[in-house]
């Protein structure tokens, strides 16, 4: 009841060594069995990647420029409100402006 195992080192030398393997034997006692370990080389094995869990990083949802951006859109509709409310143009004289020809000077009109 013992099982071989296979441990492969660099420079393609092979140590074999035997582990006690019995399902009744280690779920009664958890003893733990001497890893034989070659002294040259070095010792491959497969390692099975685990999940490590670190704190959630809160992302802005805007970022700096964009932020930027606006505030200064914001700033510039603000000056734009003040200058037509302290000069304010009706519908008429628009109107006016817009439908009045223009003429250039020394022309005979």
């Amino acid at each position: 009841m013992y099982e071989e195992r296979k441990f492969v080192a660099a420079g393609n030398l092979s140590f074999w060594f035997a582990t006690l393997h019995k399902c009744e034997c280690i779920m009664s006692s958890p003893t733990n069995h001497p890893q034989i370990l070659p002294k040259k080389g070095q010792l491959y094995y497969e390692d099975i990647p685990n999940f490590v869990f670190c704190k959630p990083k809160l992302l802005p949802l805007k970022s700096l420029a964009l932020e930027k951006l606006e505030a200064l859109q914001e700033q510039t509709q603000q000056k734009l409100r003040h200058q037509q409310s302290a000069f304010p143009m009706t519908a008429a004289h628009s109107d006016h402006f817009a439908s009045r020809p223009t003429t250039s000077y020394g022309s005979s009109d």
